[in-house]
């Protein structure tokens, strides 16, 4: 049976977020992380570019615009010029800009907000296209699931509530997508990236050998937390260790990258990484605090329950034993 606070709807007087101090902490922690995401994915569009040359330009990809009478060469050549496709980066960065801002005033008030954040998702998913165009098995696309669901995440819980069903569901999912594919690539079952290899080594300063030894260790470590987060007794340990790899793997981009001696030590090129990645710790963070007080409220309303029953026991008993002495009377 589910507590008042559960059956609360999402849907409350004050905005859309259930009264209950530790829902409005969960939608706290998917605010920050969809807000940040996407404020650096807006600056890396807007102070740099975009990864959309190599989709836009990929011959296996939009080599159907032949169909339409378009030469190839004069797609690459006079359509999709490398101004244009600076311009398309601009124009999402400025719309990541409006889901950032989005992220923070969405209320279950206002369903304008909520169209913007699930766009937002969409577009993201072209994005992480871009990223991943090389890779065919589609491993890299998904290791972008944690970024791309946030924004859904956050509509949900405002609307069915942050320990609802359905969030959970999501976000367990999207942890499932962001730790196999990982572990896919630094276990080594699909060919390790360069930049894996390169962060751990400027980090940790191993040698190859070293190197690639530490990330099958930690790829294999992904698999078993996801396989832990199935068993209660693990769940807690588990979604604290996925918490802290979210943290140290977003911080590891800039400080593998960023130097002293490098215009802004780096940071306008580094930093942004951090920040895109926050949602890789705020979800299992997320998980490790709602699931934590589902337990409580489940053991709470079963010793409830108990008590409940035993006072009744208690009421019978004492009158079994009168009973008994006036009949022996």
């Amino acid at each position: 049976m589910s507590s008042p606070a559960d059956a609360m709807p999402a849907d409350s007087s004050d905005g859309g977020v259930s009264p209950n101090p530790l829902d409005r902490r969960l939608v706290l922690l998917l605010r920050v992380a969809t807000a940040s995401c996407f404020a650096a994915w807006a600056w890396q569009h807007l102070r740099w570019s975009g990864p959309y040359a190599s989709l836009l330009l990929n011959p296996d990809i939009f080599g159907f615009v032949e169909m339409f009478g378009i030469e190839w060469i004069e797609w690459i050549n006079e359509i999709m010029t490398e101004e244009r496709i600076l311009l398309l980066s601009r124009i999402i960065g400025v719309f990541f800009g409006l889901v950032a801002l989005a992220a923070v005033f969405v209320s279950g008030r206002r369903r304008f907000p909520h169209v913007l954040l699930w766009l937002g998702s969409f577009v993201l998913c072209l994005t992480a296209a871009g990223i991943a165009v090389h890779d065919r098995s589609g491993v890299l696309w998904i290791e972008q699931a944690g970024q791309i669901g946030c924004p859904i995440l956050l509509s949900l819980a405002i609307f069915r509530g942050p320990r609802s069903p359905a969030v959970l569901v999501t976000a367990i999912v999207a942890l499932w997508a962001v730790f196999i594919s990982h572990g896919l690539f630094a276990a080594g079952v699909f060919q390790i990236p360069g930049s894996f290899l390169s962060m751990t080594h400027a980090i940790l300063q191993l040698d190859e050998r070293g190197t690639v030894t530490f990330l099958r260790i930690v790829g294999l470590l992904d698999f078993v937390i996801c396989v832990a987060c199935l068993i209660p007794v693990l769940r807690k340990p588990a979604l604290a260790y996925a918490c802290l790899w979210g943290l140290l793997t977003a911080a590891a981009r800039p400080v593998a990258g960023m130097s002293l001696l490098a215009p802004y030590w780096g940071a306008d090129v580094f930093l942004h990484e951090t920040f895109q990645r926050l949602p890789h710790a705020a979800i299992p963070a997320f998980l490790f605090f709602a699931w934590r007080r589902k337990v409580r409220s489940s053991d709470g309303a079963g010793n409830r329950r108990r008590s409940s029953s035993d006072g009744g026991t208690g009421h019978a008993s004492s009158a079994e034993p009168a009973g008994g002495l006036q009949a022996s009377a």
